[in-house]
């Protein structure tokens, strides 16, 4: 399912956190500790279609949480007569259909979403037998569903599986909500505020909250300890603006790589999602060494993720990477030179110029060679 992504961002506030939000980040050597902030949560789903998938990605993205797709032991036919008769029975008979796939440990997650489509009136049997999983006993559980219509009246009935848990207000959106990318968003948000997991967002096609914050930003740490701040600003510039500050065209875009590829003999990034959003991800030209993509096609997909935001409010920028700044200095996350390279970012604004180069220590001990290329595309060529 192919989404487009705009930049628009009006900061809103939309309510504190609870008391559990207000303990201090710990940091040891330059590793956040986010448990000791926010709690765990994991977005666990069944998906045919891909709608529930691309709801649960999306949902993952905002509350900074794990994915995990439920996978059955035997496939649902793709025949639509023997889904439907497949799903008809299972639901009837409320037979619990076998899991598959590798286990998850629920045993660190304090708040697990669990979606699923809604199939013959019901939930899919499968969502409904992982939600019976005892290992979920005391935890909080959060349901969601899509749907051809607005079914939220079935979100209870997750309780008769998920006895000991305690179930809280989830959401279900309909066939004609998933068409719209904005009320996606505002049913999520919706939901994320009712159960105080959001403390502020941005409204619009993108959104922010402190958990997806600090969850880029600690990934960004675990792979890179000696990462700066002016290194962090560039993945989330990255992330809003994508590659077109870069690529004059696609002849410059294509010399530029050969020439780099001579050089990219060092630890590679693989895949990497930029800043907390994850709408551009970072596609090392090792891919291209390794000849797991045409150079051509490489080019092609840098290009398809060049936008024109010459009519960007930089302000709206501004805003958006100070609220970046407020959840680094909010929850005490120590970053080595921050003080100095804050100065260095804002001097730059004041000049005019918000395009920031990774710094001297991230070249000489990561030697990064990549471009950026719209999520989307990645996922559709099975990077990881």
């Amino acid at each position: 399912m192919k989404r487009v992504f705009t930049f628009a961002v009006a900061l809103l506030f939309i309510g504190s956190l609870s008391a559990q939000f207000a303990i201090p980040v710990k940091v040891h050597d330059n590793q956040i500790d986010v448990k000791s902030v926010v709690p765990r949560v994991l977005v666990a789903y069944f998906s045919y279609s891909g709608q529930t998938e691309y709801v649960a990605q999306r949902l993952a993205i905002y509350v900074g949480a794990d994915l995990y797709r439920i996978e059955v032991a035997e496939p649902y036919p793709e025949d639509k007569d023997l889904l439907v008769a497949r799903a008809k029975k299972e639901v009837e008979s409320k037979e619990m259909v076998k899991l598959a796939g590798k286990e998850v440990d629920l045993g660190k997650y304090d708040v697990v979403f669990i979606g699923s489509p809604v199939w013959c009136g019901q939930w899919n049997m499968a969502a409904l037998n992982f939600a019976s999983d005892r290992r979920l006993d005391g935890k909080r559980v959060i349901p969601f569903l899509t749907a051809g219509r607005d079914n939220t009246r079935l979100l209870d009935n997750i309780r008769e599986f998920a006895k000991t848990s305690d179930v809280t207000g989830g959401f279900c959106l309909s066939g004609d909500q998933l068409k719209k990318e904005n009320e996606v968003d505002m049913v999520i948000f919706d939901c994320l505020k009712r159960n105080k997991l959001a403390h502020k967002v941005s409204f619009g096609n993108v959104a922010f909250t402190d958990m997806a914050v600090l969850k880029s930003i600690e990934n960004m740490l675990a792979r890179y300890p000696k990462i700066t701040l002016c290194d962090i600003y560039k993945s989330y510039y990255q992330d809003a603006f994508g590659p077109g500050h870069m690529i004059p065209s696609v002849s410059a875009a294509k010399k530029a790589i050969k020439n780099e590829l001579k050089m990219s003999n060092g630890k590679t990034v693989g895949c990497e999602p930029t800043g907390a959003l994850g709408r551009y991800t970072r596609v090392d030209l090792a891919y291209i060494k390794e000849k797991k993509i045409k150079i051509d096609d490489y080019v092609d997909l840098v290009m398809s993720g060049v936008t024109d935001n010459s009519d960007k409010d930089m302000k709206e920028w501004e805003r958006e990477w100070n609220f970046v700044i407020s959840v680094i200095e909010r929850y005490g996350i120590k970053i080595e030179g921050y003080d100095k390279d804050r100065e260095t970012i804002m001097n730059m604004w004041k000049n005019g110029n918000y395009v920031m180069h990774h710094s001297r220590i991230f070249n000489e001990s990561y030697n990064p060679h990549y471009r950026l290329i719209p999520t989307d595309a990645v996922r559709s060529l099975g990077f990881r």
